[in-house]
């Protein structure tokens, strides 16, 4: 008993996720204090050695036991440890743009809004076209599952660099925040990915603007090389369609597309 204080005793005051952490030692020994509780009612009450049978000690496993499942709880809710955190940006997604897009994911979740809670995608604008700036991260995992070249709008800037972004329709221009992936569908530029801007005047317009993610052979490595940048789209997401079809297929149907830039780092739903 007094190992199961000092576990729940430690855990509880570094974090709820670390209190979640001890979940397997914390069972074990719950798992103790009932089995011997069971024993001494079995033979009228006979003193166990592990435990006496008393309302305090009941009550204490039932402490322990609520508090185990508020930690289980939290850990659910969150997205990911710090562990995972540290080692995505280890692998190169920015420590910022991923502190944010979490926050974004949540308020996105909370909102009722993601069907397709694993994966998450995070569009860094503050890297240039010639970087693979499109990152497909497995949440469970931690693990990023495509890096990848993705285009700007035409009215975010003809260079490398996206310098300016707009919400309004025919500015051509990308948007930023938080988007969640619909349905797929055949058009002009083959297999494509409806979306949803989900925040009011930053993104609302992505639906009724058509902005999607599709495959342009401006979005290519070899454009890249010839060029010194990519190509532009009217707002859209375009990748290389050596992996566009790939990339679709994973973040279909509700999960969250994350578009960042340092300026949207106050944003007000979720900074």
């Amino acid at each position: 008993m007094k190992k199961l204080y000092a576990i729940l005793l430690t855990a509880a005051v570094a974090s709820p996720l670390a209190l979640a952490c001890c979940s397997t030692e914390i069972s074990k020994q719950v798992s103790t204090i009932n089995v011997a509780a069971e024993a001494n009612h079995a033979v009228g009450n006979v003193a166990h050695p592990e435990v006496k049978k008393s309302s305090a000690t009941l009550k204490a496993v039932h402490a322990i036991e609520t508090e185990f499942t508020k930690a289980q709880n939290a850990e659910l809710q969150a997205p990911m440890s710090s562990d995972k955190f540290n080692s995505i940006v280890k692998q190169g997604v920015s420590s910022q743009a991923l502190g944010l897009a979490l926050k974004a994911y949540e308020w996105a979740d909370k909102k009722g809004e993601l069907t397709n809670k694993r994966y998450l995608t995070i569009v860094d604008f503050s890297l240039p076209s010639t970087s693979k700036r499109m990152n497909v991260i497995d949440l469970q995992s931690g693990k990023i599952v495509f890096n990848e070249l993705v285009t700007q709008g035409k009215g975010s800037g003809s260079g490398k660099m996206a310098t300016n972004f707009s919400n309004v329709n025919n500015s051509h221009a990308s948007v930023l925040g938080a988007i969640v992936t619909e349905n797929t569908y055949y058009g002009k530029h083959g297999y494509s990915l409806r979306l949803n801007g989900l925040e009011e005047n930053l993104n609302s317009n992505v639906k009724g603007r058509a902005i999607v993610v599709h495959s342009a052979n401006y979005a290519t490595a070899t454009f890249a090389r010839t060029n010194g940048r990519l190509g532009t789209s009217w707002g859209c997401f375009a990748l290389s369609p050596d992996v566009s079809k790939e990339v679709i297929e994973k973040i279909k149907g509700g999960s969250l597309i994350f578009s960042y830039a340092p300026q949207i780092m106050n944003d007000a739903n979720y900074a």
